[in-house]
């Protein structure tokens, strides 16, 4: 299913207890701007692609501190 397919209406509740009538994948809810999901897997999709993307980044800011380490501050430590 593509972001523009329509669901039948579902009420889901959030988990600062708002409920939110949902005919679409997952929007915003308008008491605590969290993200909603219309199915229970979807939200577990965006739990584990929002910490992938945080070790990625996370990894990458080390890889960039090691070779900066390791190309310019022992380098010039040396002269």
């Amino acid at each position: 299913m593509t972001q523009t397919d329509q669901f039948p209406p579902k009420d889901v509740q959030c988990k600062c207890g708002n409920v939110l009538t949902l005919d679409k994948q997952s929007d915003w809810c308008t008491k605590c701007v969290r993200k909603v999901f219309y199915h229970q897997k979807n939200q577990r999709r965006h739990q584990f692609n929002t910490i992938y993307l945080a070790v990625m980044a996370l990894a990458i800011v080390f890889f960039l501190v090691y070779a900066f380490i390791e190309m310019v501050i022992i380098p010039m430590s040396k002269l």
